[in-house]
């Protein structure tokens, strides 16, 4: 008798074939991090929560100027931004510490609340407002400001490319 030869393409072996390609295509693809379908959900955290604690994070150290170093206060603001206010800090270095180091305030800053106004995802800026309250030492009161802020994601992280101080507007004029 002789053996009986097996066709080559079977209902079993296709649809095991097909199985076996889709897994091996799925897990090819989650090594490769931009094409991975689980990174943004479950991978990594909230990008807006990101945001938000690099935002506070740098907001504080912005908001912050000790005269007696002020060349690690400056190196500190330098740290915390990335473009135009970065260029900014960086071409008022030498005149910036000197004034700085020249004064008796001591200021810390503490943000008390900030929120996302803009954001599209991970690689691109994000917009925040926050309030801060702002202590002197020399017993001056304690200031409220409020700022808005564009916040820039960079190879070191997110970090502060613009500040614009605002006031809240007047009770009762409708002008800011």
């Amino acid at each position: 008798m002789k053996p009986r030869r097996m066709p080559l393409v079977t209902p079993f072996r296709t649809a095991g074939l097909a199985a076996g390609a889709a897994v091996l295509a799925y897990a090819s693809l989650t090594w490769i991090p931009g094409l991975n379908p689980l990174r943004d959900s479950a991978a990594e955290p909230d990008g807006r929560a990101q945001v938000v604690a690099a935002a506070s994070r740098h907001l504080t150290v912005l908001t912050t100027a000790d005269p007696a170093d002020a060349p690690a206060t400056w190196r500190r603001w330098l740290d915390s931004s990335t473009g135009t206010l970065h260029d900014q800090f960086a071409r008022d270095q030498r005149t910036g510490t000197a004034k700085l180091a020249a004064g008796r305030l001591k200021a810390t800053g503490t943000v008390t609340a900030i929120g996302v106004t803009g954001y599209s995802g991970p690689g691109a800026d994000a917009t925040v407002i926050a309030s801060v309250l702002v202590r002197m030492t020399s017993g001056a009161p304690e200031e409220a400001r409020r700022y808005q802020a564009t916040v820039r994601r960079t190879p070191q992280g997110w970090k502060l490319a613009s500040l614009t101080a605002f006031s809240p507007p007047t009770p009762g004029t409708g002008a800011p």
